[in-house]
């Protein structure tokens, strides 16, 4: 799912409610931080993970990739805590990621939450 369609991805607005079947893994892979609603975008992520299934995230930490075209939001380790206080999700891994750790992962939270 990708609003730009490249590369063979589905066009969805992720600010839009999106009526698909859930699935067992979502990824986020540097996705949400181009939303401008992350309400509506994280509802989706919720409405097509199924029960029991993995969100995996990969997005910039606040105060870094200051130079990323039409990013709105970067984030911190809390904005997880408080996404999985509020979905009832299951944390199993929410940590940044700093230079050296993976390729091209400088400055990023890394977070897997359990629906």
């Amino acid at each position: 799912i990708d609003l730009n369609g490249l590369d063979g991805a589905e066009i969805f607005d992720l600010q839009q409610p999106i009526d698909l079947p859930p699935a067992d893994i979502v990824t986020n892979h540097g996705t949400t931080e181009h939303v401008p609603n992350q309400e509506a975008c994280f509802a989706n992520i919720d409405r097509l993970c199924k029960a029991g299934g993995y969100m995996v995230h990969q997005v910039p930490l606040v105060g870094t990739w200051l130079d990323h075209p039409n990013c709105y939001h970067r984030y911190t380790l809390n904005n997880f805590v408080d996404l999985a206080n509020k979905y009832g999700y299951e944390i199993i891994e929410n940590r940044e990621l700093n230079e050296g750790m993976y390729i091209n992962s400088n400055n990023m939270i890394w977070c897997i939450l359990r629906k």
